[in-house]
Order: structure tokens, then C-alpha cells, then sequence
């Protein structure tokens, strides 16, 4: 595990994903997608606007996932990323709201993905990095708590 939590999820599950999604929610900001000029449902501002914001934050992520701080940090980021991820879709559905999210914009098109595709992909890709980053903390902060065990007996 030590080997997977440390290089293996960094390396190979987060950075490509928040690399891609960040960068196509940047692009998919400005593009001209009709369903991007709506207001967003929970927070009341633009949808491209909204993009930006969310772009720019998963870029800065993998920006300090690249830097030399505690891997329990890294892990600790994008479990709240994720989490936040999941809490949005969470409160947008109990609200009633069915409609898929448009975060790809013109990249799901070029991808051949419905929005309803996309919607599903960014779902199950914010699930995995709950799930990975979770078991990866989990993993940490045990392993962190058994090494101290040893050395005060």
C-alpha cells in the first residue's frame, strides 16, 4: 500500500484526472455552449463563471500535489475536492434539478459523449477519486498512527 498511496495514486489517478477535468472546464468556459450562459442552479452565478472558479481550483490542486508537502495533505485535498464534487450533485438532485451538468461543455461533443454521458463519466470520476484518495489517507494516517504506537512503547 505504501507504494500505491504514495506514487501510484499521485502519479497515475490524480494528476491526469484533475489535469484533464481542470484544463476542459477552462476551455469549456469559453466557448460559446448555450447551456453554459444559464445561472447555475445552487449558487446563482453564471455557469462559465462557476467553471472558471472550479477550473482553476482543481489546476491549483495538481499545482500542490507537484510540490514537496506531506503525501496526507495531497490525499486530504482531493478527498475534499471529490467530496465537494459529490456533496454539489447531491444537493442539486435533492433540489429536484435533473439536468446533466455541462462541465465538458464543447469538449464532450468532441469527445462523442452526451451530456448525460459526460455527466455519468464525471460522476463515477469524482467517486473514484473519493474512493482513492480515501483508502490513500486511510492508509496514512493509520500506518503514521501504528509507526508512532511503536516508538512510545
Amino acid at each position: 500500500m505504501d507504494y500505491f498511496s504514495k506514487r501510484f495514486s499521485l502519479r497515475y489517478v490524480y494528476l491526469p484526472i484533475l489535469l484533464f477535468t481542470g484544463t476542459t472546464k477552462l476551455i469549456s468556459a469559453a466557448t460559446q455552449v448555450p447551456a453554459l450562459a444559464l445561472s447555475d442552479p445552487l449558487f446563482g452565478i453564471s455557469t462559465a463563471v462557476l467553471l472558471i472558479g472550479i477550473g482553476v481550483l482543481e489546476l491549483g490542486v495538481v499545482g500542490c500535489l507537484c510540490l514537496p508537502v506531506p503525501h496526507v495533505w495531497k490525499h486530504g485535498m482531493v478527498f475534499w475536492l471529490a467530496f465537494q464534487f459529490l456533496l454539489y450533485r447531491l444537493v442539486k438532485a435533492s433540489l429536484g434539478v435533473a439536468a446533466p451538468c455541462p462541465c465538458l461543455g464543447n469538449i464532450a461533443d468532441w469527445l462523442g459523449l452526451s451530456l448525460r454521458q459526460a455527466d455519468l463519466l464525471l460522476k463515477n470520476t469524482a467517486i473514484l477519486l473519493l474512493l482513492t484518495s480515501g483508502l490513500c489517507l486511510w492508509a496514512t494516517i493509520f500506518r503514521n498512527r501504528q509507526t508512532a504506537l511503536t516508538i512510545s512503547d
